[in-house]
């Protein structure tokens, strides 16, 4: 057979190269555009005003500058296609979720808002606890300078993947079986690893020695409202109160008593669905509440 004109085996070394790395820059993911609080606030303004902003004496506004290389609006202040996206998906969105995450005296939040046809996602930096930390490193974690947010304009379904991912996963290998614990030394424990353990028990010790942080997740308007503890190597816990451990119950204060669920990787992927689920399904089609079916079996793992 004979070569044809554009056929790879006809090309050189170098051209090879050349159209490999096209290929690779062609179909590379951009980096999310980042974005400050006070570049949001500016994209609801220019929403709401008929006549676009005009730049002082030729330099951009830094907000305006941040939107125009996000691609949501020009150098004059006009809107372009995906600023509408964004503000009509947040204006009309079906549903809300939202993480906290705490450590130290720094409060990090990832966001989303779901529409029929798009998600609008905004991420500060990610909480997630890298293996080489310590648990003063994480007790240590001071509030963010500047509130700086990612921000993504993606599908419905890849909400969870999103979430997920901004909390960070790794191997973790956390006892089998629920414990209770009293709630004010384990939050006292979060910001100082000086703190002992509550009792003398090997799994709360181990526990007790990583570093902590603790996630508030909320959906709306499903009403699902979950307080987790990332206990790095030892996995992730649900936290109930009250003695029999309600799940889903977060504490209103720093007292009483918690149980501990441990929810492995499996679990914590289902929870993050089920939560999407339910905040997007009307009252009456909504799965069961998103904390009844995250316990291990007594093997330490579930069924799909």
């Amino acid at each position: 057979m004979n070569a044809q004109p554009g056929d790879p085996s006809r090309l050189s070394g170098t051209q090879r190269r050349d159209r490999f790395q096209a290929l690779r820059e062609a179909t590379a993911q951009r980096e999310p555009p980042v974005i400050t609080e006070a570049g949001l606030r500016l994209i609801r303004d220019l929403a709401a005003t008929p006549q676009p902003a005009e730049p002082a004496d030729g330099q951009l506004h830094p907000e305006l500058e941040q939107l125009a290389q996000a691609g949501l609006a020009d150098a004059s202040g006009n809107m372009h296609a995906g600023g509408k996206a964004f503000l009509d998906t947040v204006r009309w969105s079906n549903a809300h979720l939202e993480i906290e995450v705490a450590a130290g005296q720094s409060v990090r939040a990832w966001k989303s808002w779901l529409g029929q046809e798009h998600a609008v996602v905004l991420a500060q930096s990610s909480p997630a606890i890298a293996p080489g930390n310590t648990p003063h490193d994480v007790a240590g974690r001071q509030p963010l300078t500047l509130s700086h947010y990612t921000l993504q304009l993606v599908t419905p379904g890849w909400v969870p993947v999103d979430a997920l991912h901004w909390l960070g996963s790794r191997p973790q290998t956390p006892p089998g079986h629920p414990c209770q614990l009293p709630l004010s030394p384990l939050l006292r424990r979060v910001t100082d690893p000086a703190v002992p353990p509550p009792r003398d028990d090997p799994d709360i010790t181990r526990l007790w020695d990583q570093p902590l942080q603790m996630w508030a997740v909320t959906a709306e308007p499903a009403g699902d409202h979950l307080l987790l503890l990332d206990s790095a190597a030892t996995g992730v816990w649900m936290l109930a109160t009250g003695s029999e451990g309600t799940r889903g119950a977060r504490p209103t204060d720093g007292t009483g008593t918690v149980t501990l669920t441990p929810l492995p990787a499996r679990a914590l992927w289902r929870l993050l669905l089920v939560l999407t689920v339910r905040a997007v399904s009307p009252p009456g089609a909504r799965p069961a509440d998103a904390s009844s079916d995250t316990s291990p079996s007594p093997g330490g793992s579930r069924s799909p």
